[in-house]
């Protein structure tokens, strides 16, 4: 068994030895551990050397005591000295060595990555640039045997910076001087004991907030108590003393029970605080109201003041003959100007209009609207911030009996204006003016226009008094015998009416059609009244008029009247055409050329070029019709279409030359693809020219002979039950009253007769109408 076996088995302590094994590192330790990681030494262990570790006597042990016993020999060596490159190799491996031994394998790892010693770590060479440096410990030698000290030089020296800056700081502290006497105990200081007066308790009791009440619970008696405030518990010590216990206990009492007074009155002074400075508030709010309600008088002994002005001048004005509103300008300037508030907190606008009416009414006694409109009408638009009005959409006028109603109640002015002024207007209007003479109502309404006059009075004016009469007028205008134009008298009212004059417009053109069946084109009045309405009339409706009324007499006008006669050309129907473009679009009138125009003008151009033509006439010729066309005309795809065929032709004539006469094709024989008249095809409005004179409704023969005996024919806006018809009124008035309820069917008209729908004719339907009227009164 090994000796260091032996003698740990005997319990002795090696270390006593004079002789013992050293365990120092050695150059051959570090270059079999260097092996040993780097894979190249495999130590195959026997199971007491796993077991003993370093302790195990080893064959290496054997042989250095064998050595040591044995005489040392020595022989000659046979070893030659290395080459220079074999030096630097063993140079280049021991310091590789050195650095594996220094560092440990993360060394070697670090330079295959592109590690250069000296320089820091990371792609940029920010990291450390030393680095961590291990002692790696000895083959089997267990932790801490004999004091071997596993912590690198690098540690040390680290330990040991620190420990020079602990010293130094030491140092430092030390060299700070000593305050004197610190090694005195401190003397206690004693409690002053101060005395305060009842007021000066109460005084800072009073500066502290009132603190809500709270549950205390007191547990430092022999019993719980339930304290109602702090200041019910105690603050004296424990009693230790024994003499004179009642003398003490009465004192105690006596001491509770003012302490208690204190608090008690420290409470009623609070509150008494707290009272006053409500009451001072309350003073400053009844100061400043006081203070307002003393302007408030003021102001209104002011307004006061200035109503028994004007009550004063009122008495005086009552004197005169003719009195005039603009007595009271000052006054009223007064109350726009300094007294805008009081006048509308008050409502003084009934003070006003009181103090105006009798003057007013007294004023338009002997007035007439029609000569004088402007009456009075200075002095109101001067005072309208005075003259206080409702809303338009609170106002509902009634058409029944021209009665006034309203959801609420009229204002002063409105009542003053309804029933003083409006009675002089109304009659007026329906008395003595003509719908013919209508400038001084004209004028009339756009002086008095809203908001100087309220919108419902103004709208009775328009719908109750002025429209009945303008409708009446039109029932009984006749475009044949009236040497006035319609549009003169009537086209005057359209700013004021707008929309209203829509059921106007029907009667209109009803009237116009009828006129105008027996019309002939070369009579230019029908152009001269239709022109005005051009604007006024919706497109659709003066477009869908002038197809049934005026259209189909162009197209029998230029069929019948007009020829092409280059030696005695007459434009007269063709002017009478012509001057309908103002009207009509350009592409109808287009269309009547291409159909009734072309035809005759490129037959007589096919005669002309096939009977010896002289083309500078022909040119000339051509030229001209170019030239009577307008420009509008001339500019649309069918007019044009048209002329262009015309020269082909005449192109076509040059190049045939002689045989023009054979060779040339009529114009009706020519092919549409050979031509070029496509376009001519192309209409904006589809029509058929042939049959547009006989194209009349059983509608329009109703509305025509409706027409001829004075009578509308307009829709009811209502449907039969039966068989879903729309249903006509006949004879009816503009606002769908009176008349006779009928509807058409395959070409009969049914009229109503009782609850029963019976088929009836013109004039069964003429008769009914009459009797209906004459016991209505009409």
């Amino acid at each position: 068994m090994p000796r260091r076996k032996k003698d740990i088995d005997d319990g002795l302590d090696s270390s006593s030895e004079e002789e013992y094994e050293s365990f120092d590192i050695t150059e051959a330790d570090l270059l079999a551990e260097s092996e040993l990681f780097a894979g190249k030494l495999h130590i195959l262990f026997t199971k007491e050397e796993a077991y003993l570790g370093v302790f195990a006597e080893t064959e290496a042990d054997e042989n250095e005591s064998r050595r040591k016993t044995s005489e040392v020999r020595f022989v000659q060596s046979r070893a030659m000295s290395p080459t220079r490159e074999q030096f630097q190799r063993t140079r280049a491996k021991s310091k590789e060595t050195e650095n594996f031994e220094q560092y440990g394998i993360g060394f070697k790892l670090l330079q295959k990555q592109g590690f250069q010693p000296g320089k820091g770590l990371g792609k940029s060479g920010e990291g450390i640039a030393e680095p961590i440096l291990v002692k790696p410990r000895p083959t089997k030698m267990g932790l801490a045997y004999r004091n071997f000290q596993e912590r690198t030089q690098q540690e040390i020296d680290e330990d040991r910076t620190r420990l020079d800056a602990g010293k130094e700081a030491e140092k430092a502290e030390e060299s700070r001087p000593q305050r004197k006497k610190a090694w005195k105990k401190s003397a206690e200081k004693k409690v002053k004991i101060t005395y305060k007066t009842a007021d000066e308790i109460m005084k800072e009791a009073s500066s502290f907030p009132a603190m809500q009440p709270i549950k205390i619970i007191d547990m430092t008696g022999p019993q719980i108590r339930e304290l109602s405030s702090a200041s019910e518990i105690s603050s004296r010590p424990k009693e230790t003393f024994t003499r004179l216990p009642e003398l003490r206990h009465n004192l105690m009492l006596l001491a509770d029970k003012a302490t208690a007074n204190l608090e008690h009155l420290t409470r009623e002074l609070r509150i008494q605080e707290q009272r006053t400075k409500v009451l001072e508030q309350e003073v400053k709010m009844k100061s400043a109201l006081l203070e307002e309600k003393e302007n408030v008088i003021n102001d209104f002994s002011g307004v006061f003041k200035l109503i028994n002005e004007c009550y004063a001048i009122l008495t005086s004005s009552k004197e005169t003959v003719t009195p005039s509103l603009y007595v009271f300008s000052e006054p009223f300037e007064k109350l726009q100007t300094e007294y805008e508030v009081e006048y509308e907190q008050y409502g003084l606008d009934a003070v006003v209009i009181g103090l105006i009416t009798p003057i007013f009414k007294r004023s338009i006694v002997d007035w007439d609207p029609l000569e004088d409109p402007t009456l009075n009408l200075s002095a109101f638009q001067q005072w309208l911030p005075l003259l206080k009005m409702n809303l338009p959409a609170s106002r509902r006028l009634a058409t029944n009996n021209s009665k006034f109603s309203s959801q609420v109640a009229m204002t002063p002015y409105e009542s003053m204006m309804y029933n003083i002024w409006l009675p002089k207007l109304r009659s007026a209007i329906n008395n003595t003016w003509k719908v013919r003479d209508f400038d001084p109502v004209i004028a009339l309404l756009e002086k008095w226009k809203p908001p100087l006059l309220p919108r419902f009075i103004y709208d009775n004016i328009v719908d109750q008094l002025i429209m009945p009469k303008i409708q009446k007028e039109v029932d009984n205008w006749n475009p044949r015998e009236d040497k006035e134009m319609i549009h003169h008298w009537l086209h005057p009212w359209l700013p004021i009416f707008g929309d209203r004059m829509e059921p106007l417009y029907v009667i209109i053109r009803q009237k116009l059609r009828v006129a105008l069946r027996t019309w002939h084109p070369r009579d230019p009045s029908a152009f001269t009244i239709l022109f005005p309405w051009k604007n006024v009339f919706r497109e659709t409706d003066m477009q869908s008029f002038l197809r049934k009324s005026i259209l189909p007499k162009l197209v029998e006008v230029l069929r019948d009247e007009f020829e092409v006669n280059p030696r005695d050309q007459i434009l007269d129907s063709f002017k009478w055409v012509t001057i309908w473009r103002f009207l009509f679009p350009p592409e109808v009138l287009g269309q009547v050329f291409v159909t009734e125009f072309f035809p005759k003008w490129l037959d007589v151009l096919y005669i002309w070029l096939t009977h010896s033509p002289n083309y500078e006439e022909i040119d000339q010729w051509y030229s001209f019709w170019e030239s009577q066309f307008p420009s509008k005309l001339l500019s649309t795809p069918t007019i044009n279409a048209g002329f262009k065929q015309g020269w082909h032709m005449i192109n076509q004539g040059r190049i045939l030359g002689d045989q023009t006469a054979t060779r040339l094709t009529r114009p009706s024989q020519v092919p549409e693809a050979a031509a070029d008249t496509s376009s001519i095809q192309t209409a904006a409005v589809p029509m058929e020219t042939q049959t547009m004179a006989e194209d009349f409704s059983f509608r329009e023969v109703v509305e025509d002979f409706a027409q001829e005996h004075n009578h509308l024919f307009l829709p009811a806006h209502k449907t039969h039950a039966e068989t879903g018809k729309a249903l006509f009124r006949f004879g009816g008035t503009v606002q769908s009253t009176g008349g006779v309820l009928v509807y058409l069917d395959d070409d009969v008209m049914f009229a109503q007769e009782g609850n029963d729908w019976l088929p009836m004719s013109f004039d069964e339907v003429l008769e009914k109408v009459e009797i209906i009227n004459s016991n209505n009164g009409r």
